[in-house]
């Protein structure tokens, strides 16, 4: 297999197949993101792609979903998108779904009738790093995009039948902001209705612009009690018809994952809960984190 490091996936893709069809991330100035910063952006030879699908056949039986790797593959034409997807079905007729990583301007120049056309050849349920819907947040990022854009570009997938993850950071504005920060993410999940959210907590990894930028005088990273309160706040706005919570990442001070609306107000009402659990010293200070985790984790949780 041709896989050129790193390689990252969603966690929750953890047990689907991939296939490279690119190197690093077209994109690549996220100001909180180092996953590909020395890897220049390369797309795969056809010839790299086939060899790699037939080495797949050889090994698997089935393959009902296929994630394509590196960063930001749906930033290929979709002509080039539709090839790979024909040589998938070729190989595999059983695929159902070829999902991948994707940046909101990855959109920008395919049309409704082509992403349904995409649709049609199995790409669906890709994950798409929104972040924010707050536009402040998003400049403090670098993301290239504002949330208008968000909108619009989630609304041309809507319509073209094809369904998305996307991932948020609780405690990006910072500075006690987190209400506001709730509601335009409640917000911009109830409009879109993805099938899947991701969430991590707000943190920076040394060397990176997002870290001198927070560290330098201008940003009070929220406590542990207000991501618990924000998350509590974004929940419980929530109008969801049916999507997946994922928020077992580690930098979140309570991982959890459910369906909802099923599970909406059983975690809602824990992470309440843990707001009594915790003393409030510590509720009351910023994440003390390693790599990137900052979970709390009660003593015993028989007493949720």
């Amino acid at each position: 297999m041709h896989y050129t490091q790193p390689v990252f996936r969603p966690a929750f893709e953890e047990n689907t197949p991939l296939l490279q069809v690119t190197d690093g991330c077209s994109y690549n100035r996220c100001s909180f993101c180092s996953m590909y910063r020395h890897v220049p952006f390369r797309v795969s030879p056809m010839e790299e792609v086939e060899a790699d699908l037939q080495e797949l056949r050889g090994s698997i039986s089935q393959m009902p979903r296929l994630f394509l790797v590196n960063g930001d593959p749906f930033t290929l034409s979709t002509r080039r998108l539709a090839d790979i997807a024909e040589r998938v079905r070729y190989y595999f007729p059983e695929c159902e779904t070829i999902s991948c990583f994707a940046h909101i301007p990855n959109f920008y120049q395919k049309t409704v009738e082509e992403l349904a056309y995409l649709r049609s050849l199995g790409f669906n349920q890709v994950n798409i790093g929104v972040e924010s819907a707050v536009d402040s947040v998003l400049d403090m990022f670098h993301k290239g995009y504002h949330v208008e854009d968000v909108y619009e570009q989630l609304g041309k997938l809507k319509e073209a039948g094809m369904q998305f993850s996307m991932n948020l950071i609780l405690g990006s504005l910072g500075n006690g902001n987190y209400l506001e920060l709730a509601k335009a993410n409640a917000d911009l999940l109830n409009a879109t209705q993805p099938f899947l959210f991701f969430t991590t907590s707000l943190y920076s990894l040394p060397g990176s612009e997002l870290y001198d930028y927070m560290h330098g005088g201008g940003f009070e990273e929220n406590t542990y009690g207000q991501l618990i309160a924000e998350e509590i706040e974004m929940l419980s706005r929530l109008d969801l018809a049916h999507t997946y919570y994922y928020g077992l990442h580690p930098s979140n001070p309570v991982p959890f994952d459910g369906m909802l609306p099923e599970e909406q107000g059983k975690i809602i009402g824990i992470l309440k809960r843990m707001l009594g659990v915790f003393p409030e010293a510590l509720l009351n200070k910023p994440p003390e984190r390693g790599w990137e985790g900052g979970v709390l984790i009660p003593d015993d949780w028989s007493t949720l």
